[in-house]
């Protein structure tokens, strides 16, 4: 036990500063504005607990234990002759840890015997890393295929009511008859404009999200005089206001003041 405080004493500073200078580094995520701040909010906030949690346990739980279960009576020698006290289990940790040490030198032993080998293989990865950077598929998000999709209609400024519910009646019947759909919502929002909500069958009974979109697209175009946008509804939205695309540009100041 005494040894235990001793040890908890010399250490405490280290694990106090440690840990303070991690959790630091995400303070500026916890207050973030913005999509960055949306995506990576919780995962600070987890990151920041651990750090503190674990902080915490090494400064009371881990010398508590080690009070109780190490002792000088009960010392065996590990893998690279050092005198050892542990009990238990934990010498099954500090035996695999020994091995594992013992793979390690004698990877690195070989590393450095065929160094120009290594070194090839180096430049070889990183090579390897371009290539790839420039032949993946980049976007800002993933496309999300949770099997509903909403839709924007329009058509020419000069339209009646009637005329384009016509025409958005024509579309609706059209998306029903599709064979990838199972619920069709049409509504006209007054003048030249319209929506419609569409929910799709289980993801085993139909084509992927995208080859999905081609066939309605190709479908709504067989209805003249009306333009038809369709977005696939994402789990993360960006931005509130309502719209014909995946996304939004808005420009605008810090104070309503700058403005002119």
């Amino acid at each position: 036990m005494h040894a235990a405080l001793i040890g908890a004493k010399e250490m405490g500073f280290t694990i106090v500063s440690i840990s303070l200078s991690l959790v630091a580094v995400f303070i500026p995520i916890f207050f973030m504005p913005g999509v960055i701040g949306l995506l990576f909010h919780e995962f600070a906030v987890v990151v920041s607990l651990s750090i503190l949690v674990s902080a915490v346990v090494s400064l009371t739980l881990v010398p508590m234990l080690a009070s109780r279960f190490l002792n000088t009576q009960d010392a065996h020698t590990t893998v690279d002759g050092q005198a050892s006290s542990l009990h238990g289990v934990s010498r099954w940790f500090e035996y695999l840890f020994g091995r594992l040490q013992a793979g390690y030198t004698w990877a690195l032993d070989i590393a450095l015997h065929h160094r120009f080998f290594v070194l090839g293989m180096a430049f070889a990865t990183f090579a390897l890393t371009v290539y790839l950077y420039n032949v993946i598929p980049k976007g800002f998000f993933p496309e999300e295929d949770i099997g509903q999709i909403q839709v924007s209609t329009e058509s020419t400024e000069d339209t009646s009511s009637s005329a384009m519910l016509a025409m958005q009646d024509k579309v609706a019947a059209l998306f029903v008859a599709s064979p990838y759909l199972t619920h069709v919502t049409s509504v006209a929002t007054g003048g030249n404009t319209g929506r419609m909500f569409l929910v799709l069958k289980p993801r085993e009974q139909r084509p992927k999200m995208a080859q999905v979109l081609d066939s309605l697209r190709k479908t709504a175009r067989t209805v003249p005089g009306i333009s038809v946008y369709l977005r696939p509804v994402q789990n993360l939205q960006l931005g509130g206001r309502p719209s014909k695309s995946r996304y939004q540009y808005t420009l605008q100041s810090v104070s309503p003041r700058c403005i002119k």
